[in-house]
């Protein structure tokens, strides 16, 4: 599987089988940046006997036919390269190969050994094409040591990868414009990485000590978006935005020589033959044609958007207001502490909520809290998207707030027309520019709080503290049979339990097993004398009559036969739910039902309920994997054995716990 993960590794220019080897361990160099933690300074190398050993059975095995050497410093031992080389070279594997160096440590003999040797690609860490950045990062070499070398190996015919980095304390315009400009002149094309202090480097250690106070797990988390988003501005002269736009307008400039590469005419000829040559002509021009009209319609919008840029906001000038809350009812129920802080702190603007179709029957019930809804689909055709466009292109305001989860991208580029002045929220990276004040989320930081958040950027402007409570006031007089059930259940069961046992269909790896659930309804319908109740909407009728079915009494299935309102109002008179991560949680917690919630691929701290602790009780596994489900994107683990990993008999003892039994 890793070999055909490999297959077209974007170190080769053509399709190998391909794999990694380490030859070495450690390097003595002190790059400030450098994690060490793991090998070391210290540098030991295997033999070169034992090298090509290696390579012999990764052929023979698993039918390679090139190598990756993964060593911090490969050509650091001069005499082991040269004879490594040469034993390769007479061992007749046939293997092509890539390697990384540092320009101090190749020369015409080096290169020429490495080039007979099968080796096709080298990766140099040149990082900067200023000296003043690199003697800040302690590379020990300059600019003009880099000039010879990328001459030098170009010479030889190498395909030559660089590793750039943007973001060190001196950085400026001026520095990347000579990185770039050292690039191009060797005609090469690159990416940059943000400088970022990762734990244990002395960057980390000097730039950001209070970040040690930080769990190993939360540090991890922060960290792992490092190559998306600038996680610590280091600058001395950019501001955050800046950077994030000089890296993209960096990598722009020297990757445009990419389209001109053999590559591009290649993949060119490749469409020409199997669409023709008329089809991919309209395409390109019709690209370049929606370029130019993009660039000529943001271009006034986004300057406007620039010089407001996190500007502090005069609530007295805020008339209209925009709150974008999109997904599901558990996110709706989630921004209750938003929609209230905003009602009491501008009652004279006009608010307007828009969520999507799914959660309307929440937002109906929500109604003290705006004075106009407006229901969207996400659904991926032309007529969903053209009622979308309508929908927020009516909806003028002074203020936006793009709520947490991350707006969709398409969503993001509209909001400079919607809004005249401020776009506050939290964009996809690479969308910043839309947002007049963009904010970024740690990982840990629950829903709730991040909404908040928003509300930041009037602090000192006449804003007191923010209520965070969940309280709000619900009708829930509604006439339904199936209350009259509960009603006569609770007469003659001593406790009436409900339940939700589904998820949305796209996240069902949510989902604690049906076998579960009707065992544990099982017990407490036999041993405790309990009523259970299965809630759901209609995508989870067959889900809970299966499960339903293999209970003999003492379950009754609702699912499907109750709107939102007519749900709460059973719940309302429930003993206690038991849910997976779903919206009927943030529902109990909401009308101040008790809970028992079963937490898997999800993260509690970001999504967990909201209020009184001591009305719930989280149950998750404790697998390290967990969580692993990332913030705007679906549940990839197929086989979530974290959910199910919670035992029945913790769940029973929970559930006995809450209901009095001893």
């Amino acid at each position: 599987v890793y070999l055909n993960n490999m297959r077209n590794n974007w170190m080769f220019d053509k399709s190998f089988s391909v794999t990694n080897i380490l030859t070495s361990r450690g390097c003595p160099y002190q790059c400030i940046y450098c994690d060490h933690s793991m090998w070391g300074h210290k540098f030991r190398q295997r033999s070169a006997n034992n090298v090509i050993a290696e390579l012999h059975h990764l052929k023979n095995e698993f039918g390679i036919d090139a190598f990756i050497i993964s060593d911090d410093t490969f050509c650091l031992n001069r005499k082991w390269v040269l004879d490594f080389c040469v034993q390769l070279n007479e061992s007749n594997l046939g293997l092509k190969w890539m390697c990384n160096a540092r320009v101090n440590l190749v020369d015409e003999e080096i290169l020429q050994a490495l080039k007979k040797a099968g080796c096709i690609t080298i990766g140099f860490g040149i990082e900067s094409g200023s000296d003043l950045i690199l003697n800040e990062l302690n590379k020990k070499t300059t600019r003009k040591r880099i000039d010879s070398a990328l001459s030098l190996t170009k010479k030889f015919g190498f395909k030559i990868l660089t590793y750039l980095i943007i973001g060190s304390p001196s950085d400026t315009v001026e520095t990347v414009t000579q990185t770039i400009e050292l690039l191009k002149k060797h005609k090469l094309s690159g990416g940059f990485n943000y400088l970022t202090p990762i734990p244990g480097t002395k960057l980390f250690n000097k730039y950001c000590p209070d970040q040690n106070k930080l769990t190993t797990d939360e540090l991890l988390m922060k960290w792992s978006k490092w190559q998306d988003y600038p996680m610590v501005n280091l600058t001395n002269s950019l501001t955050t935005q800046e950077l994030i736009h000089l890296k993209n307008k960096a990598e722009m400039n020297l990757n445009i020589y990419r389209l001109l590469t053999l590559t591009f005419f290649r993949d060119l000829k490749a469409k020409v033959k199997k669409r023709g040559l008329k089809s991919v002509g309209l395409e390109y021009s019709f690209d370049l044609l929606k370029r130019k009209v993009f660039n000529n319609l943001y271009s006034s919008k986004l300057k406007r958007i620039t010089q407001l840029r996190n500007k502090s906001i005069d609530p007295k000038s805020v008339q209209r207001i925009l709150v974008i809350k999109l997904y599901g009812i558990g996110n709706v129920i989630l921004s209750v502490p938003l929609l209230k802080n905003i009602k009491h702190h501008f009652p004279n603007a006009k608010i307007t909520l828009i969520v999507e179709d799914r959660a309307k029957e929440i937002a109906y019930m929500l109604n003290s809290y705006y004075d106009c809804l407006t229901i969207v689909s996400m659904k991926n055709t032309l007529t969903c998207k053209i009622d979308l466009v309508k929908k927020l292109m009516s909806s003028k305001a002074d203020v936006i707030f793009s709520t947490f989860p991350m707006t969709n991208n398409n969503i993001s580029r509209l909001l400079p027309f919607i809004s005249s002045k401020y776009i506050i929220g939290y964009p996809q990276p690479g969308f910043e520019k839309f947002y007049t004040h963009p904010l970024s989320f740690y990982y840990f930081d629950h829903e709730v709080i991040l909404n908040l958040k928003m509300l930041h950027c009037f602090r000192g402007r006449g804003l007191s503290d923010l209520d965070d409570s969940l309280e709000t006031q619900i009708n829930l007089d509604v006439n339904h049979n199936q209350l009259l059930v509960i009603q006569k259940a609770k007469k003659k069961y001593k406790f009436v339990i409900g339940f939700h046992c589904g998820s949305r269909i796209d996240l069902k790896q949510k989902r604690w097993s049906e076998k579960n659930f009707s065992e544990l309804m099982k017990i407490l319908s036999s041993q405790y004398e309990c009523m259970n109740i299965l809630l759901g909407g209609f995508s989870e009728i067959n889900l809970n009559t299966r499960i339903a079915q293999e209970i003999n009494e003492g379950a009754l299935n609702m699912a499907g036969k109750l709107t939102l309102k007519e749900t709460c109002a059973v719940m309302k008179n429930l003993d206690l739910i038991i849910t997976n991560d779903s919206g009927l949680l943030h529902v109990a917690t909401l009308i101040g039902v008790p809970a028992v919630a079963l937490f898997g691929p999800t993260n509690e701290k970001k999504n967990g309920p909201w209020g009184d602790p001591l009305k719930y009780t989280i149950l998750k596994s404790d697998m390290d994997c967990r969580p692993c489900h990332a913030v705007g994107k679906p549940l990839e683990c197929n086989d979530p054995k974290c959910i199910n990993n919670i035992k029945i008999t913790d769940v029973l003892e929970v559930v006995l716990e809450r209901l009095g039994i001893n």
